[in-house]
């Protein structure tokens, strides 16, 4: 017997290669498919990890806002409890003293001195709230400029006798350089400004040391008031943490100068509400520059036009 077939076995593999070479490459073309799938599952992943990353780095920033909110909610609570209990202490004690104590009526030159004492006090306290007051409308964006040309000299010069007493206690001499320009700003808010930084300046500076105020100005440029004082001067996250409402460079039970730490950050929001900009230059125990500068538009050349 004789078995005989029609193909051979090569020929019959040469007809499966075609179909084995489809299968192999769908078989390809799946594992592809799972592998991209794959990559684009662990890319998502990766993603929404990222994602999680990004939003506990928010949450984490919030949470420090917060906790610095709170910190100097706390530091000025603190502060205006020792502020403002050191003047009542004056006024209730002193106009007791005027009213109940036996021989005071004799002592005119004491009633004087109390009073004295009771309106300087009086004072202090108006200008705490006026402090508060202004930053209350800065931050309510109802703050309104009145503005006007004025001569930025004269109203250094005002504000410079505002504050001589206090230079002349502690024996600082004051000297600027002169030069007449005339500024479209609104005169209150300037006069605020130049009364902060000068009080800043004499409450840091030691005794029979020296305040100069700067004016510059060149055409296209910014108009700019300096004061550069010799005082204890700051580091650069003091000077951060100064320009921060209710900011204080020392802390408030045991800095020696009065304060809320309201006038640098007032001064600043003033200044930009105007266009410009306010500057501090220091280094510890170098003293201080503080530059507020205004647009060249402010400038007003011929005021009389």
């Amino acid at each position: 017997l004789e078995w005989q077939v029609e193909e051979t076995g090569t020929v019959m593999l040469y007809d499966l290669i075609i179909p084995i070479l489809v299968l192999s490459v769908l078989l390809l073309v799946t594992v592809a498919y799972v592998i991209w799938r794959a990559l684009n599952a662990a890319k998502r992943v990766q993603n929404y990890h990222d994602w999680l990353e990004f939003q506990a780095e928010d949450l984490r920033e919030a949470r420090n806002q917060a906790e610095a909110a709170n910190r100097s909610k706390s530091h000025f609570l603190a502060t205006m409890s020792h502020e403002l209990r050191t003047p009542l202490n004056a006024i209730i004690g002193f106009s007791d003293l005027i009213r109940n104590v036996p021989g005071v009526p004799s002592q005119p030159e004491k009633v004087v001195e109390y009073v004295t004492d009771i309106h300087s006090s009086g004072q202090y306290l108006l200008a705490l709230i006026n402090d508060i007051l202004d930053m209350s409308k800065i931050e309510s964006k109802r703050f309104e400029l009145y503005e006007e040309v004025a001569r930025p000299d004269v109203l250094i010069d005002e504000c410079t006798k505002l504050v001589r007493p206090d230079a002349d206690a502690k024996s600082i001499a004051i000297r600027r350089t002169r030069k007449s320009f005339f500024l479209l700003c609104d005169e209150r808010a300037v006069r605020q400004i130049l009364i902060n930084l000068l009080s800043n300046a004499i409450k840091f500076s030691p005794p029979n040391s020296l305040i100069q105020i700067a004016i510059s100005h060149n055409t296209g440029e910014d108009f700019t008031i300096s004061i550069i004082d010799q005082g204890i001067g700051m580091s650069a996250e003091e000077i951060e943490r100064a320009m921060l409402p209710f900011g204080q460079i020392r802390d408030a039970h045991v800095r020696e100068n009065q304060g809320t730490g309201l006038g640098l950050n007032i001064s600043r929001a003033l200044t930009e509400l105007h266009g410009g900009s306010l500057t501090l230059e220091s280094r510890p125990g170098k003293g201080t520059k503080a530059s507020i500068r205004f647009p060249d538009h402010r400038v007003v050349q011929n005021p009389s036009a």
